[in-house]
């Protein structure tokens, strides 16, 4: 994986070639799921039948495997991005996006330590990349849509993103992660986590 740190609007880093070939072009072949988008409201938590890369759909499609030890290499990112995160867990989510649906502006909670956005596949020539916001109400620029590229942040007060609302066709694919703190002794088996 390539990175390279950005200071403006608020530090972040450009990611390239996050995956190896072989794992990116399983995700990016991977079915497209049976996501209920019929309620848009702007945010994630209302979408059913959403496709997270846990020990479960693991133990269901090894192929993937290696694909999930990579996003879990705590050691690995805590190098890259200057960042703790020992006594953490990963959450991995694998995005089929439709047209309307976009993600309104916003901070992520202070739960997660790091996140990453990864783009994997567009049917729609537009960019669809991730939207970084100065302040909530200042755009400052939609990133550059790169296939096996994308975004990786510390969570902060300041680093509003999003994906404004833009018309597409298709489906807009994308790996989301984040790392984040363990609330008690039993998050960690929470069903959305993957733990190698």
């Amino acid at each position: 994986m390539k990175y390279s740190s950005k200071p403006f609007p608020w530090k972040h880093y450009i990611l390239e070639d996050v995956f190896k070939q072989d794992d990116f072009e399983k995700i990016k072949s991977l079915e497209i799921n049976n996501a209920d988008y019929s309620n848009i409201t702007g945010f994630r938590d209302v979408i059913g039948g959403r496709t997270f890369l846990n020990n479960a759909f693991v133990e269901e499609n090894p192929e993937f495997k290696k694909a999930a030890d990579w996003l879990n290499r705590r050691d690995y990112y805590e190098d890259c991005f200057k960042t703790d995160l020992s006594n953490t867990y990963m959450r991995a989510e694998i995005i089929h996006d439709r047209y309307p649906f976009f993600h309104d502006i916003h901070l992520d909670l202070p739960c997660k330590n790091l996140t990453t956005i990864v783009n994997i596949d567009k049917e729609d020539e537009k960019n669809l990349a991730t939207d970084l916001y100065h302040t909530k109400e200042h755009h400052v620029k939609r990133l550059d849509w790169v296939p096996n590229g994308g975004l990786a942040f510390k969570i902060t007060q300041s680093a509003w993103h999003g994906f404004a609302p833009t018309e597409y066709k298709g489906i807009r694919k994308i790996r989301f992660t984040c790392k984040r703190k363990f609330r008690n002794k039993n998050y960690k088996s929470r069903v959305c986590t993957y733990t190698s």
